[in-house]
């Protein structure tokens, strides 16, 4: 009897959730909270993350619990089914997804508040890139069932002002996951404004998640921006200038890319009307040339050491102070040779390398065209630029640099054709093309593989 009363009750209470005009929503707050042992959030954490094969904790002890602080709010449905806690409510050091078998958990659990986690019966481990807790079924984390949520997690009357770590993007570590963080002076990438502005996640290509390029002006690092399609804001227009942005740091579905997850459009300030865009080479092309001459080619087939580049006018050169550059690798099962760079595993943040190619005479050339074959593998973000200069010192850092507005792959891709025309009369003298590799391991540390560069020049169809 007694639990059909607690099931009305229950009915009647989910009733009055949806009328807040003549009653307030329940608070959700235990007055006695039950007691035990509470164990530090990183002691869950430490154990599971990172590790191959996957580890699996399951808590069989009773009266243990865990703590921290709720940094996630699915009120306008960019989280659905989770709570994202972290340690403290300043300047955490650590978080982890609790995954709930219930909505709108922001009724019951609101952001800032603090809950207590009973672990008994719970298990965790680190899926897709994520540190979640909830409850094992076929050696998978799923949610806590919504019967259990009542005796498993309790809120504590503690409200707390949540402050976003402020980090940069090359101060992202794999502890920092499932923490709520802000970065500074970014903006969203250029093709996501111009010429049509995008909206949050409403264009007819987004399924369930979409990806926006967020860009950071002080280092040129990127950052991924993910909004569910099922959120209330997903039909915004994207913001188009410059400021602070504030979310959860998690991972994609797969668990292969950092992705930020904001809970409301009102996280992300971007109140300067400036952007820092690159200086793009922009040029326009009045000209219909088809006939062409090769004036250069590079496949790279007889490179074994990156030394041989020197020889050929080649720079390859590592601005960061350190070894790596780009490298020749044989491609499997085809007899093909390839130069290749990633930051991954290097433990750098940043890596950036440069790979220069030979200069090239506009001096009695009114047009050329630079093309290469470029190929991406594990990419987890943009982490190649191509520029052009006529102003070579010998030194990256002190090269007045253009930016080729070039289509480079942003996802796993094929070998793609990038081609530029270059004309005289807007960059003259000798240009040389600049492969920027700026990686920042863990987060971006994407393979790209170059081939076949070239240039040739374009003549007029009357022209031998």
């Amino acid at each position: 009897m007694i639990k059909k009363i607690t099931l009305v009750i229950s009915i009647l209470s989910l009733f009055i959730c949806c009328s807040t005009e003549d009653f307030e929503v329940p608070s959700g707050i235990r007055e006695a909270l039950p007691e035990g042992t509470i164990l530090p959030l990183e002691n869950l954490r430490r154990p599971v993350a990172g590790k191959f094969p996957q580890e699996i904790i399951t808590f069989n002890i009773a009266d243990q619990f865990v703590e921290g602080y709720v940094i996630s709010n699915d009120a306008a449905g960019n989280f659905f089914k989770e709570l994202f806690i972290q340690d403290q409510p300043s300047d955490p050091t650590t978080g982890i997804q609790v995954l709930i078998d219930e909505r709108a958990l922001h009724q019951r659990f609101p952001f800032g508040s603090k809950v207590r986690i009973r672990l008994e019966g719970l298990s965790i481990s680190e899926q897709r890139g994520v540190v979640k807790l909830g409850v094992l079924s076929d050696n998978e984390i799923v949610a806590i069932p919504f019967t259990a949520i009542d005796n498993t997690i309790f809120r504590t009357p503690e409200m707390a002002e949540i402050i976003p770590k402020k980090i940069a993007i090359n101060e992202i570590t794999n502890e920092l996951e499932s923490v709520l963080v802000s970065f500074s002076n970014m903006q969203f990438d250029r093709k996501v404004i111009q010429p049509n502005r995008k909206t949050f996640a409403g264009e007819k290509e987004d399924r369930f998640d979409s990806f926006r390029p967020l860009f950071n002006c002080d280092n040129q690092s990127y950052l991924t921006l993910c909004t569910s399609t099922f959120s209330n804001f997903s039909q915004l227009s994207l913001p188009i200038g410059s400021g602070i942005i504030s979310g959860v740091l998690t991972k994609d579905f797969d668990g292969f890319n950092y992705v930020l997850k904001i809970n409301e459009p009102t996280d992300i300030q971007f109140t300067n009307t400036n952007r820092c865009d690159p200086n793009f080479y922009d040029c326009q092309i009045t000209t219909n040339r088809e006939n062409k001459t090769l004036l250069f080619f590079e496949d790279f087939n007889d490179i074994t050491n990156p030394s041989q580049l020197e020889n050929r006018d080649w720079f390859n050169i590592n601005t960061t102070g350190d070894e790596i550059k780009w490298g020749d690798r044989k491609v499997p099962n085809i007899d093909n040779r390839v130069l290749d760079i990633s930051a991954r595993n290097s433990g750098l943040r940043p890596l950036e390398a440069w790979l220069v190619t030979p200069k090239i005479s506009l001096t009695t050339i009114e047009e050329i065209a630079f093309s290469t074959r470029l190929r991406t593998d594990n990419n987890n973000g943009k982490a190649l630029n191509i520029w052009i200069t006529n102003d070579w010192n010998g030194n990256p850092s002190t090269t007045a640099w253009q930016l080729l507005d070039l289509e480079i792959p942003t996802n796993n891709s094929n070998y793609v054709t990038l081609i530029q025309r270059i004309q005289g009369n807007c960059i003259a003298g000798d240009i040389r093309i600049g492969f920027q590799y700026l990686g920042y391991d863990p987060v971006v540390t994407s393979i790209y593989e170059i081939d076949e560069v070239q240039f040739y020049k374009l003549n007029s169809s009357s022209s031998p």
